[in-house]
């Protein structure tokens, strides 16, 4: 997105040097996934309303959800944001939330209105899009310390899918100056995180392309697939083949190798199953170590969305008796999912049916957009959960990944399994509160019973 900026409005950027500025753009960027020019934009904003704030008399002024990501990546730069808050108010600027019962809807969307009012008004450019009146922030400017987490954008909204014939010209003129000419086009119905997904049968064969518009946020999430698959073709079997990459038009595409299969069967006594459990078994130790360099860890995102302590603060009412009653010991497993979760193992992170693809009893992991770094188990435990949603007793479940290299390993013991049960339950019931859609609701489901399995053996 292109904005203008009217003559005499001053940027939040302008409040601080450009190296500064452009080192809180990559931490967004990095932290909440983000393209570089939304996280530009959103450290901008942060900016300005804290120059609004450093001068402002009156009620307290409160960061939209989307902004509010800028100010606290600017807040763990200590030394840099103590000597801002020092400069442009001449004290600190504390940031906290604000208790979510002491605002009606009315009232968060009458406080957003006002801060954008303020901000206008102090001379600054408004971004009108990251300030919807519908989503106001829940942290505002007052005299104490600070420990929420910043919202999650989520990751599984779907992309307005585009076919072929909808592509702009100069992107269709250069695959079809990589492949060949386009004689015809599939699409899948699955995926949702694709702008373009098609197979396209040209005259030289076929190839698989994946697409997305370098100005949207999951444009990170499809570069680091690409640079992750760059890393493992050639180097292990059971992952579509990266053929290409092309950058034009405003656009970013990969061509991979077609790969034929139907999508895993999980459901009890599917032969689909073993073939799956030993496909995450060779994965994990064939990418232990990590063969792709500086792949962000997988902590990071759990400590990052924690779902535990964020239930307890905003949505205690929707807690259910178990959950009320084990709260305290499962807000301690978040705490510890930091440790539980180290490890160099390059896991994909995201599996389940849609990315496993069955052929002749091979086994393909497709879309390693999320893929991280964190101990060898961690697919062996996320297809664990996946089992139990199918409809497998978790013991039963437990027991058809037992075998795996992952688990196997020394880093899988007993308080690892049940704090990452425990803390991706907690992480997703967050998820479907936030965020709810049915297709949440069965995987959800599986962690909660994994979950109390696994604590009723401790």
């Amino acid at each position: 997105m292109t904005t203008t900026i009217a003559r005499g409005l001053r940027e939040g950027r302008e409040l601080v040097d450009p190296e500064l500025f452009h080192r809180l753009v990559q931490r967004v960027a990095e932290e909440h996934d983000h393209d570089l020019i939304m996280a530009g934009r959103i450290v901008d904003q942060a900016l300005a309303f804290l120059g609004t704030t450093a001068t402002h008399e009156g009620r307290p002024l409160s960061a939209s959800e989307i902004v509010d990501p800028g100010w606290h990546e600017f807040i763990l730069h200590t030394v840099d944001y103590a000597e801002f808050c020092d400069r442009v108010a001449g004290r600190f600027l504390h940031h906290v939330p604000t208790d979510p019962d002491d605002e009606s809807a009315e009232g968060v969307h009458d406080t957003l209105s006002y801060t954008v009012d303020a901000i206008d008004a102090a001379g600054f450019y408004v971004d009108t899009e990251l300030w919807p009146t519908a989503h106001a922030g829940k942290c505002s400017q007052c005299h104490a310390g600070c420990n929420q987490l910043a919202r999650l954008i989520d990751r599984e909204t779907h992309m307005n899918r585009r076919s072929w014939d909808e592509l702009p010209a100069d992107v269709r003129n250069a695959i079809e100056a990589r492949c060949g000419a386009i004689l015809r086009t599939e699409t899948p119905s699955a995926g949702r995180n694709s702008a373009l997904s098609a197979l396209l049968h040209t005259a030289n064969g076929s190839v698989f392309v994946k697409g997305i518009p370098t100005d949207v946020r999951l444009f990170r999430a499809h570069r680091h697939e690409i640079r992750v698959n760059t890393w493992l073709r050639h180097r292990v079997s059971g992952v579509p083949c990266l053929l290409w990459t092309i950058e034009v038009g405003g656009w970013l595409l990969a061509g991979y190798e077609p790969v034929p299969g139907e999508h895993a069967d999980f459901s009890p006594g599917s032969p689909d199953i073993p073939t799956v459990v030993d496909a995450i078994s060779r994965l994990a130790e064939e990418l232990t170590p990590s063969p792709a360099p500086d792949v962000a860890p997988l902590r990071r995102k759990y400590t990052r969305l924690a779902g535990w302590q964020w239930l307890a603060d905003n949505h205690a009412d929707q807690l259910d008796a178990w959950e009320k009653q084990h709260l305290d010991l499962l807000v301690n497993l978040d705490d510890e999912a930091p440790n539980a979760l180290a490890g160099d193992s390059l896991v994909h992170a995201d599996i389940h049916e849609l990315n496993l693809l069955v052929d002749n009893g091979t086994v393909s992991v497709i879309d390693w957009a999320w893929s991280r770094t964190g101990p060898p188990w961690i697919d062996a435990a996320l297809l664990t959960i996946r089992l139990i949603a199918e409809g497998h007793d978790p013991a039963d479940a437990e027991q058809l990944v037992s075998g795996t290299w992952g688990i196997q390993h020394a880093s899988a013991t007993a308080d690892a399994l049940t704090t990452f049960a425990a803390t991706t339950y907690g992480q997703w019931r967050r998820f479907s509160i936030e965020f709810p859609s049915p297709h949440r609701e069965a995987p959800t489901r599986g962690a909660q019973l994994w979950t109390h399995r696994r604590l009723r053996a401790m």
